[in-house]
């Protein structure tokens, strides 16, 4: 159970990262490593790669892999009204860091990403340091959309979101290359919580995360069944008293994100932060992952989800509902605030006759 709980985010992590930037044959592949891919356009219920995605900040994506040397991130500046955000998860699910209006302004500058082994100085013109605590980052930026008319201007700034190695960026010789990987395919979503596959999915992404000090005791279990950082975790033939335990293992584990989900009724933004926030907490990031992976961090943005309504009833599309707020009681945010429609189970945007996905504050 403990296994699954502290696997779930990561395979889950792995199964984006390995469709952007590994599977080139998948429909959803973005480009190599560690180079920015804008989408300049807001999304559409045609769009199945990420889970409730919103129509109002055209994504861009990259996966930073930070084995061999660190990243530099290069933001240019843009004006104060405009809202941005760049999004930096780690394997874990921790949003370690942020660039963007909040965090770090909206004046630009350039911003060093490194890995969890690297302990070197960053070079004159960095603005800013971030540690990851995992060698692979899921980077999502977010850049505000004012209306159709803004588009241009929104390409615009996405072109100029830059990824260099730090070797390139001092333009120097780059260190010895990472060791190559025997990438393994990742496990389809549908399979995630059933197939014991997971366990094998979960060794091999531990080569990528060093741990924590607080977590060696734990890791030392995940050893003791054979769970070991990069090692094929083999489930053919193994005694049949563990595979009992595997999996009911995972049944346990996802018996308790399914109760966990339920008595949030939608109120998930405890669920995403750093590690400070959230601790060792690994119910919370394996709810957080189910409930949707990559949710901002709350000091960021807050996304309530409504799934049922006033009697209790699960929303339906063959009725019509009516979301009320008092006088003077929109929502008081410091960007924007959208109401989103998607569809469940799987989370993506409702198709409309009138291909309208969302109602936000600039309409």
């Amino acid at each position: 159970c403990e296994a699954y709980l502290y696997g779930t985010p990561m395979v889950a992590s792995y199964q984006t990262l390995y469709a952007f930037s590994i599977d080139k044959q998948n429909p959803q592949y973005k480009g190599p490593f560690n180079t920015v891919s804008s989408v300049a356009r807001v999304f559409t219920p045609e769009e199945t790669g990420a889970v409730t995605p919103n129509s109002d900040t055209p994504y861009s994506f990259a996966v930073l892999d930070l084995r061999a040397e660190p990243v530099v991130i290069t933001v240019p500046p843009m004006e104060k009204r405009r809202y941005f955000a760049l999004q930096l998860m780690d394997l874990y699910t921790h949003n370690f860091a942020y660039i963007g209006s909040r965090s770090t302004g909206n004046g630009g500058g350039r911003f060093l990403v490194a890995g969890p082994r690297w302990n070197g100085k960053a070079p004159a013109g960095i603005t800013k340091v971030f540690k990851s605590e995992t060698e692979l980052v899921n980077m999502v930026g977010r850049t505000q959309l004012f209306n159709a008319a803004d588009l241009n201007n929104v390409k615009r700034i996405q072109s100029r979101y830059r990824i260099q190695t730090l070797s390139a960026f001092r333009k120097q010789r780059p260190p010895a290359p990472a060791a190559e990987v025997d990438w393994i395919p990742a496990e389809p979503p549908a399979q995630l919580r059933s197939s014991l596959e997971f366990y094998n999915q979960l060794a091999f992404l531990l080569q990528f995360a060093p741990g924590q000090p607080s977590e060696r005791f734990l890791r030392e279990r995940f050893a003791s069944i054979g769970l070991r950082p990069g090692e094929p975790f083999q489930t053919e033939g193994i005694n049949p008293a563990l595979r009992r335990a595997l999996q009911e293992g995972m049944h346990d584990g996802q018996n308790d994100i399914d109760k966990n989900r339920e008595a949030l009724d939608g109120k998930t933004d405890a669920l995403y932060g750093d590690r400070g926030t959230l601790k060792n907490d690994y119910l919370a990031r394996a709810t957080g992952t189910q409930a949707g992976i990559g949710g901002n961090s709350r000091e960021e943005a807050l996304a309530p989800v409504l799934e049922k309504d006033a009697n209790g009833q699960l929303l339906d599309g063959s009725n019509k509902y009516t979301l009320r707020f008092a006088p003077r009681g929109l929502p008081p945010v410091r960007a924007f605030w959208s109401i989103s429609l998607y569809r469940l189970p799987g989370q993506q945007l409702a198709p409309t006759p009138i291909k309208r996905y969302l109602i936000n504050s600039s309409m």
